[in-house]
């Protein structure tokens, strides 16, 4: 379990390293979200999925059910649409 858990920092600290742009999304429902990538495209990107993740992590937790194919549409409309500051 340690070697899991000191391999994901790992390769999470070279990503981060090898990071040049980051997108950073402040939600009010959610919180923060900071995307990270080679250029501005991915950072977005990577904020994007964070955004889905997140909501679809939340909705979960509060319904105890998978995402049904409307929210799932809802969630991703809104984080396709989130905007880098």
């Amino acid at each position: 379990m340690k070697q899991v858990l000191l391999l994901t920092v790992m390769v999470l600290m070279t990503s981060i390293a090898m990071a040049k742009e980051t997108c950073e999304v402040k939600m009010s429902d959610i919180g923060t979200i900071v995307g990270v990538g080679s250029d501005s495209s991915e950072a977005f990107e990577d904020a994007a999925t964070k955004c889905y993740d997140r909501r679809a992590q939340i909705h979960r937790s509060r319904f105890g059910r998978s995402l049904a194919e409307d929210d799932g549409l809802a969630i991703i409309d809104i984080c396709a649409n989130v905007r880098c500051s």
